[in-house]
């Protein structure tokens, strides 16, 4: 059995989410705004998701890059 849920709990072009939070999060994000200059914490949150989507691209980027180079050297091999 998977705990996997796919489909969003939000409309995909949604221009607004309503995040639930605790007040200790709430004041991390807010402390993590100020320090990162980023003027809010949905200003904040958001940066952090594009950063996090960066990065995720980036690795999968590296990996197929990593796919090609060991079919490359498989290839050779025959």
């Amino acid at each position: 059995m998977s705990f996997w849920k796919p489909e969003p709990t939000y409309p995909p072009y949604a221009k607004a989410l309503t995040f639930k939070a605790t007040d200790s999060q709430r004041n991390r994000w807010d402390a993590a705004a100020a320090k990162y200059n980023r003027g809010s914490r949905g200003a904040f949150i958001a940066w952090a998701v594009d950063l996090a989507c960066f990065f995720l691209e980036a690795n999968d980027r590296a990996h197929e890059e990593r796919q090609t180079e060991m079919h490359l050297w498989d290839r050779d091999k025959r």
